[in-house]
């Protein structure tokens, strides 16, 4: 008799199991995969994701908009930092006139 109820126990577990896994699936967030998130992206990639040159990425860690990551001398960045300084309201990139108008 034990047996019977031993498995409707088992069954039972598994099915709350999978509901509960799923409902924490479901209420988080979208992001990028946890690979890419951890993945440290040098001061060039990092400029390119930017959109802007290798001097203004110093800039951005010099006046504090952009947080660096440090491994001996080389400069290292995590998306999410990259992410969160392009969310914040100090980061304005101005857009450099072109050469025809300063002529």
């Amino acid at each position: 008799m034990n047996q019977p109820i031993m498995l409707l126990w088992q069954a039972m577990l598994g099915e709350v199991r999978k509901a509960v896994q799923e409902e924490v699936r479901n209420a988080m967030p979208v992001t990028a995969s946890a690979e890419e998130d951890l993945h440290p992206y040098t001061v060039q990639e990092t400029a390119k994701m930017l959109n802007c040159c290798r001097q203004s990425v110093h800039e951005y860690v010099r006046t504090g908009r952009l947080r660096v990551h440090k491994l001996g001398a080389r400069s290292y960045f995590f998306r999410a930092d990259i992410v969160a300084a392009l969310q914040s309201e100090s980061y304005q990139r101005t857009p450099k006139a072109s050469r025809d108008a300063c002529r």
